[in-house]
């Protein structure tokens, strides 16, 4: 996990840390049904969500998921103390930590001054800046370029 310094942009199942929370972000659109269609013509019912563009899973463990928020306005804050979304138990979590944002049919993460960051899970190879910090496992490792 990669500590952000800007707003960056999230895409379907883009998994991102603030605090001790492990929390995966779901494009609407790719969501499918929690309960498939039999295949025999049922048709699957259940209260349609109006308006959402994203939700956010809580992960707890490798292929489950505690809480879960759907997304609907177009910007939604995260935090210990302020916001639509809270984790009050979470000591490393800031009043008010990152938002989660859409914009043209986009979506974005963006870190809104909390203490201890928020970091965007890496996906494949990247270039690492100095200075940048890492975050592996309880593990923070800062960047220290040699010349």
């Amino acid at each position: 996990f990669l500590r952000i310094k800007a707003e960056v942009e999230l895409f379907h199942r883009d998994m991102f840390r603030i605090g001790q929370q492990l929390l995966r972000f779901e494009e609407m659109s790719q969501v499918r049904p929690a309960v498939p269609g039999a295949g025999d013509g049922t048709t699957v019912l259940g209260s349609p969500v109006r308006g959402a563009w994203g939700r956010l899973a809580l992960v707890v463990g490798m292929q489950s998921h505690g809480s879960v928020w759907v997304l609907r306005r177009p910007e939604e804050q995260l935090g210990r103390e302020r916001g639509e979304i809270l984790f009050p138990e979470d000591g490393f979590v800031s009043g008010g930590h990152c938002k989660l944002l859409t914009r043209d049919g986009r979506f974005f993460l963006r870190d809104i001054g909390s203490t201890n960051g928020s970091y965007l899970r890496i996906k494949g190879e990247g270039i690492l800046a100095q200075g940048d910090l890492l975050l592996l496992g309880q593990q923070l490792f800062k960047v220290d370029l040699l010349s």
